[in-house]
């Protein structure tokens, strides 16, 4: 929750770039790449915080959950089925 809270920095940074890019504008390009490179680095100090806060022992425990499927047989004996996802081919 806390990562996807921040994407909307990772958007305007890609908007600011193609902006940039179509109108030619190495300034906004950079502006844009600036953006970029301090959404990183915010997601990387969150994922360290992450880190030192968590039991990383216990990470897969949670996270096949939100994944769903793998080691959760107790809630999906028969897996994931994706009824009519695949129906419509091109």
């Amino acid at each position: 929750m806390a990562i996807v809270s921040r994407t909307h920095k990772q958007v305007a940074a890609y908007d600011t770039i193609y902006e940039g890019l179509k109108k030619q504008d190495r300034e906004m390009v950079n502006k844009g790449l600036e953006m970029h490179h301090a959404f990183l680095t915010d997601i990387r100090q969150l994922f360290a915080k992450m880190w030192k806060y968590s039991a990383p022992v216990s990470y897969l425990n949670f996270r096949t959950f939100i994944m769903g499927i793998t080691g959760n047989d107790d809630i999906f004996p028969n897996g994931v089925i994706y009824e009519g996802c695949f129906d419509n081919k091109p």
